[in-house]
C-alpha cells in the first residue's frame, strides 16, 4: 500500500493506492480534522496510519484506522510534537517522537506560553482508546541542539539527528 496526501482547492486529501490490486482505496477528506498535515507513516500494520499534524494551532500526535474510519489523538497538549515513528521494543511498544515540552510530565494549557525548549526524544505508550492513561517517557535531554527525526534502529535501540555541535548528525540510544 502506498498513501497518497496531498491538498487541492484548499483541502487536505488522501487516498491509498493498494499496488497489487491497482485500486485506489480509502479516498478521503482530512480538512475537517486537521489544518496542516506535516508527516505520515504506517503503525505496525496496514490499516493504520501515524500523523503528525496540526489542529486548533497545535502540533500533535494522531492515529487513523482505516477499518473504522476513527481518528484518535494521542498528544493534546501546547508542546510542538514531531516526527512521530511507531517502535516495538522488548516489554514495551509505542510511539517514538521529538518535542519541545520541558519534561514528559509537563502540563500545558491554553494559557501557557509558547516553550523555548530544546527538542528531545520522548516514548509515548499505552496509547489506546484512553488518552489519560498514556505514559510518557524522555529519551535524551539535550543541553544544546535539538534531537529530531528519531527511529527504531534495532530491537532494542533507536536512532536520531541532532545538532548539538552545529551539524546534523544521527546519534543512537537504547
Amino acid at each position: 500500500r502506498i498513501t497518497v496526501l496531498y491538498t487541492a482547492e484548499g483541502k487536505i486529501n488522501m487516498f491509498v493506492y493498494d499496488i497489487i490490486t491497482r485500486i485506489k482505496q480509502f479516498k478521503l477528506d482530512l480538512t475537517q480534522y486537521f489544518d496542516l498535515v506535516q508527516d505520515i507513516s504506517y503503525i505496525n500494520n496496514s490499516n493504520t496510519l501515524l500523523i503528525t499534524a496540526v489542529k486548533n494551532g497545535h502540533t500533535d500526535i494522531f492515529t487513523f484506522d482505516f477499518q473504522k474510519e476513527k481518528l484518535l489523538q494521542i498528544t493534546d497538549d501546547v508542546y510542538d510534537d514531531r516526527d512521530a515513528s511507531f517502535a516495538a521494543f522488548p516489554n514495551k511498544n509505542g510511539i517514538l517522537f521529538a518535542s519541545n515540552r520541558p519534561t514528559p510530565y509537563a502540563k500545558g494549557g491554553d494559557t501557557s506560553l509558547p516553550s523555548n525548549n530544546h527538542y528531545n526524544v520522548f516514548l509515548i505508550t499505552n496509547f489506546g482508546d484512553k488518552p489519560e492513561l498514556n505514559q510518557i517517557t524522555q529519551l535524551s535531554k539535550l543541553k544544546y541542539g535539538n534531537a529530531r527525526s528519531p527511529m527504531q534502529y534495532n530491537e532494542s535501540h533507536f536512532t536520531f539527528v541532532s545538532d548539538k555541535n552545529g551539524v546534523g548528525n544521527r546519534y543512537s540510544g537504547f
